[in-house]
């Protein structure tokens, strides 16, 4: 586990603030609830799925900080993750689960 700081680094190695545009064959989708942001990204393009889980990284880090939560992130599939506030986690963390 990693701590995060806006342009720190992710468990995955990666620097938070790397933002890409999607292509077609990618996507992201935002998901709210009451004490939990999550972002579920899928790719069918192997080589791209960093730089889409570190972008939805980036985008996570304010409300995991508002609410004093780290970040999970979870494969939950081929080409299929989520990326999420977790109260299980310590706020300024960022851990990776294989859920396949």
């Amino acid at each position: 586990m990693n701590r995060y700081s806006g342009a720190g680094s992710s468990r995955l190695g990666l620097p938070h603030d790397v933002t890409q545009p999607w292509a077609n064959n990618e996507k992201e989708q935002m998901i709210q609830a009451p004490s939990t942001t999550i972002r579920r990204v899928t790719t069918t393009d192997a080589s791209q799925i960093d730089d889409l889980l570190n972008s939805a990284v980036g985008r996570i880090i304010p409300n995991a900080l508002a609410q004093k939560h780290g970040i999970r992130v979870s494969r939950i599939g081929p080409g299929e993750y989520t990326v999420e506030t977790a109260a299980d986690v310590a706020c300024g963390y960022t851990v990776y689960e294989d859920r396949v």
